[in-house]
């Protein structure tokens, strides 16, 4: 299933030297905030706009002038429902929610998770870098703005669409000679 990774570009910058995201990670929403976020999970979407959404939310939280988007591949039988964007955003605890599906997650809080790493090539199919709102300047704020503004109203079709135009980086694996 196509799913999108939102992010701040410097984090970004480590998925790609490592070449995974991380399930297991510092969190930047850890026990000590008000809205802690499950460790040991990877956090997804198939709303774009709400993937650049949440990427820019951690862009300003880094001070990072710029954001970033992963594509990812994952098979669905390995995907949760997001039990903590169920919670805190529409009050619906764990254990009401435990018959929610992914899919259910996705609908509801327009999120779900995996509970592994994802790698680049694999899983990871390409990147899309966008300024983030702390890049006042920058020509391509208003896009943006306006994809963040589409996820509020669901309309994921038409973001896809505006991000038709513009580039993004695609992974792919380089065949060893020995391959070859």
């Amino acid at each position: 299933m196509r799913l999108y990774h939102g992010t701040s570009f410097s984090a970004s910058q480590s998925i790609i030297s490592s070449e995974k995201i991380l399930h297991e990670i510092k969190r930047t929403y850890d026990e000590s905030s008000p809205f802690p976020t499950t460790n040991g999970l990877v956090y997804l979407t198939d709303n774009i706009g709400y993937a650049i959404y949440v990427a820019n939310k951690e862009a300003v939280f880094r001070r990072d002038n710029f954001l970033s988007v992963f594509e990812v591949e994952v098979d669905e039988t390995e995907l949760l429902p997001d039990f903590d964007e169920l919670d805190y955003v529409y009050g619906i605890k764990r254990v009401d929610a435990a018959g929610f599906t992914y899919s259910d997650s996705l609908e509801k809080a327009q999120s779900c998770c995996t509970a592994r790493s994802l790698h680049l090539f694999a899983d990871i199919r390409r990147q899309l870098v966008l300024p983030s709102s702390m890049n006042l300047k920058h020509e391509l704020l208003t896009l943006t703005r306006e994809l963040i503004t589409l996820r509020k109203h669901g309309n994921h079709r038409e973001a896809c669409d505006k991000l038709q135009l513009y580039p993004w980086h695609i992974f792919a694996a380089v065949a060893s000679p020995e391959n070859k």
